[in-house]
């Protein structure tokens, strides 16, 4: 495989490392929109915030949840405004078992065991019906032994959107605001996104749409969550995707997060989403049951993302321009003496893997006998990984 320097000389689909500037962006901007680096404060000027919101919004334009209250009819005795009466909306009882907030493990293979002194599940419905419990989300993670066959799995989801006008896949870190240490992964195209029926059966489990789609990926509804679950306990996604046939353009974000459902001892996987449409260039959030439920929403994907507020949570499309998905992954799995599985550090153009993985004997061999080095790296290199697999 070609080095750093001639890999940036050629337009590539897959990038890993930073982004170039707007002189060699891998992320083309329309309409004269310049890139901007990851790592960087700077954002485009693709569809501003100020023209996000027209409505329910604050001085800058962010959705504001409106108290969950009533105003009841005066007293029919009393002529004053003052009577009248402010309650609260009824709301569904639930089962509340209140307790000591469990920790999920920082490692991979023991998040999944069950802790005889933790308690049940808080939030139970009282009916006869069978859910998907959380814990299948690690279950289902274990299927990928290698981690670096996990992040391959979600390269194929990206280059499956050629079809839709994809012109790279961009792969790269970024530090988790909420603690300034912690690294979050992210992988990132500019294909067709998704709308919100589309992005829902994307985060549902078993669900496809390429089973009879020829040359891609994806037969089972499966790879995503269980990619994004073995490279870390979290990940947030957001997705935009351009109207057709009449339909306005869309947004969404979604949270697939282990440690908020283990953490709050959900009994079933809950995958908050909120949804938004461009409507007269003003982003209108699109509700389904109740806004109530939108806000409910939004507070728990601010609460448990590496956001700290809606403006940071909604500055992540910048970088998407008219359509594109980019996720976010978080919370990333770490080994036995507490290091990440997942290596930014000895190499800036790569992500290498630590521990089994990593045969240091190998790698030695592999700058003795160069013609060798793809089979000698790749069980631990992402750029060698890739290089095999998708060019």
């Amino acid at each position: 495989m070609a080095d750093s320097s001639q890999a940036r000389s050629h337009k590539s689909l897959l990038v890993i490392g930073g982004k170039t500037d707007s002189a060699g962006s891998s992320n083309p901007k329309p309409h004269g929109v310049s890139g901007s680096n990851l790592r960087d404060s700077s954002k485009p000027q693709g569809l501003k915030r100020d023209s996000r919101y027209d409505e329910n919004g604050d001085a800058d334009n962010l959705p504001i949840k409106k108290s969950r209250t009533t105003t009841l009819a005066s007293d029919p005795e009393s002529n004053s405004e003052n009577s009248k009466r402010i309650v609260p909306l009824a709301v569904k009882p639930l089962t509340v078992v209140e307790a000591d907030t469990p920790k999920l493990s920082r490692q991979f293979w023991k998040a999944g065991d069950d802790k005889e002194d933790e308690p049940v599940a808080r939030y139970c419905s009282n009916d006869a019906a069978v859910r998907v419990h959380p814990q299948f989300l690690h279950a289902n993670a274990t299927s990928h032994k290698w981690a670096l066959g996990a992040l391959a799995e979600l390269l194929d989801n990206s280059l499956d959107e050629v079809c839709n006008g994809a012109t790279y896949v961009h792969v790269d870190s970024t530090t988790n605001k909420r603690d300034d240490k912690s690294s979050i992964l992210i992988v990132e195209d500019n294909g067709g996104g998704m709308n919100p029926s589309r992005f829902r059966e994307c985060l549902s489990l078993g669900y496809s749409r390429k089973r009879n789609m020829a040359n891609t990926v994806g037969q089972y509804g499966n790879g995503f969550k269980t990619s994004t679950m073995r490279l870390g306990a979290d990940a947030i996604v957001f997705t935009r995707c351009r109207g057709t046939n009449g339909n306005n353009t869309t947004q969404s974000i979604g949270m697939l997060s282990y440690t908020y459902l283990y953490e709050t001892r959900k009994c079933e996987a809950v995958v908050p989403t909120v949804d938004f449409e461009l409507v007269d260039n003003k982003w209108k959030q699109i509700t389904y049951n109740s806004t109530d439920d939108w806000f409910d929403n939004l507070e728990t994907i601010i609460k448990w993302s590496p956001f700290l507020s809606q403006e940071e949570l909604f500055d992540q499309f910048d970088s998407l321009d008219e359509q594109g998905t980019r996720i976010l992954i978080y919370n990333l799995w770490e080994d036995d003496e507490g290091k990440l599985e997942l290596d930014f550090d000895t190499d800036p153009h790569d992500i290498q893997l630590r521990g089994v993985n990593r045969d240091e004997k190998s790698i030695e061999m592999a700058k003795t006998y160069p013609n060798s080095r793809h089979f000698l790296t790749y069980r631990h290199s992402l750029r060698v990984c890739s290089s095999t697999s998708f060019i």
